[in-house]
């Protein structure tokens, strides 16, 4: 039995509580509401984002037509049957689907099909991370002379000018701010890759972070198969002198991009069917430098919202948004996950014995070290005074949560700290912390419920004899 057509906006709805991140989540909720972007054109965009996640996946079990792919939500085991042009080029002719114009299918013509029993014979080619193209697929526009490896290209001479349609969309209010909020880099960057794929157009439009806050980058020494190394693309967001292109059955056009003040860069990966030529050069480079400035002054405005100048951690602000959407993420792929609380051991000792510079060489020492020893997906604040809030994301087991609570206080305790005491002499001491644990679902359910808990414990780990950790 053929599986139920879905229109865009129906697979939006249906995915909406899928395993998004917040920024996404948002997105398409701004698109259902009729405020940014076609339900139909976002569709693909979302579906590439989760692949290049691994939230989603291409099945290993074939579609039942040569002009269609099979994808897969890991955590809810619903596949849907979409047409291979979907992640290709969006609505461009490619194969036995030539002449869809649009994305989304005539009623009697489907591209997204809901879950169901699929079967078939078909062939599925991924280049990098996404998705490209079906056994059969004949490139098309591709030059005789193009290069394997990206060739530099020159900047576009001269200031750089937009389309008249196009410029007015990078003046509106909601890239900076949604629903009464200000974005965060990786909404700015979201909405940056929509822009494109709608306006320039291209295909596909993936911004690579190369340092990002809330991003650790590329470990890969060719991230996510694109055919040079990290090294390479930090030396072409470092400098901004050119862009590198090159063709592999479509055109590529890989731009540098960063702020060394505000501290991010990344490159911007465009790919299109067809070769990227003046004067669409110039208005991709315009664009880019709007959307640069945009996100150098989200990550400023992020800096004095969530914070904390002292420690160069996080605030209590940003720690209050974060727990209630790892507690989502953690309820959604039914794992567990740990708050934990950290109290510095006789702190009012130190103001008194240093004053009150020595206490923040204490506060700054500690939260550095606890930093250090934590894992690249954890959590660190700063409550408020001497306590710190740490979350452990999701998935980690009791004696996981236990085991890092363990090591990060002897991690403190075996530090050596150096402070200025009254006299203004560098002085050697030594600290110690005092930790409270919670696990959800355990100990509770909403951030309240595991505050309490983990607040409870630390307080028993004092009256225990300090320098040491207590899960409830």
């Amino acid at each position: 039995m053929a599986p139920n057509s879905l229109t865009g906006r129906e697979f939006l709805e249906r995915i909406l509580t899928s395993d998004l991140r917040s920024d996404e989540r948002n997105r398409i909720q701004e698109v259902l509401d009729g405020r940014l972007g076609d339900p139909e054109r976002v569709v693909p965009e979302v579906i590439r984002g989760l692949i290049r996640r691994g939230c989603w996946r291409l099945a290993d079990e074939p579609a039942d037509s040569p002009g269609f792919l099979v994808v897969e939500d890991r955590d809810r085991k619903e596949r849907y049957r979409i047409r291979r042009a979907f992640l290709d080029d969006v609505g461009a002719e490619t194969g036995d689907d030539a002449g869809a114009a649009d994305p989304i299918a005539a009623p009697n013509d489907t591209s997204i099909d809901a879950p169901g029993d699929v079967r078939g014979d078909v062939t599925t080619t991924v280049r990098g991370d996404v998705p490209v193209a079906v056994q059969g697929d004949v490139p098309k526009d591709v030059p005789n002379d193009a290069p394997s490896r990206p060739q530099p290209v020159p900047l576009p001479s001269g200031t750089p000018r937009l389309d008249p349609l196009i410029e007015p969309l990078l003046a509106l209010p909601g890239q900076l701010v949604s629903y009464d909020r200000i974005l965060g880099p990786k909404e700015v960057i979201t909405r940056l890759e929509a822009f494109f794929v709608e306006h320039v157009p291209c295909a596909a439009a993936d911004f690579h972070p190369l340092e990002l806050p809330g991003s650790n980058g590329f470990d890969s020494p060719k991230p996510n198969g694109l055919p040079l190394s990290v090294g390479e693309m930090r030396e072409l967001a470092l400098h901004r002198e050119h862009m590198l292109e090159w063709h592999d059955g479509a055109h590529h056009l890989l731009i540098g991009m960063g702020d060394d003040l505000a501290g991010w860069s990344g490159c911007l990966l465009l790919t299109s069917n067809e070769s990227i030529e003046e004067p669409r050069r110039a208005i991709i480079l315009s664009a880019v430098h709007h959307f640069s400035r945009l996100i150098s002054t989200v990550i400023r405005l992020q800096g004095l919202i969530f914070y904390d100048f002292l420690t160069g951690i996080y605030n209590r602000s940003y720690y209050e948004d974060q727990i209630d959407r790892e507690i989502q993420m953690a309820r959604r792929r039914k794992e567990s996950m740990a708050l934990l609380l950290v109290d510095i051991d006789s702190f009012k000792a130190f103001n008194t014995r240093f004053g009150y510079e020595g206490g923040d060489r204490v506060l700054a020492t500690t939260a550095m070290i606890l930093k250090s020893a934590l894992r690249g997906t954890d959590t660190l604040a700063r409550y408020g005074g001497e306590e710190f809030v740490i979350i452990l994301a999701p998935p980690v087991s009791p004696e996981e949560a236990s085991m890092i609570a363990e090591r990060l206080r002897k991690t403190v305790a075996d530090e050596l700290y150096v402070i200025p005491d009254l006299e203004g002499r560098s002085v050697e001491t030594r600290v110690t912390v005092s930790m409270g644990g919670a696990l959800y679902p355990k100990a509770g359910e909403t951030p309240h419920a595991l505050w309490t808990v983990a607040n409870r414990e630390v307080l028993r780990a004092k009256e225990a004899g300090k320098n040491r950790v207590s899960f409830g």
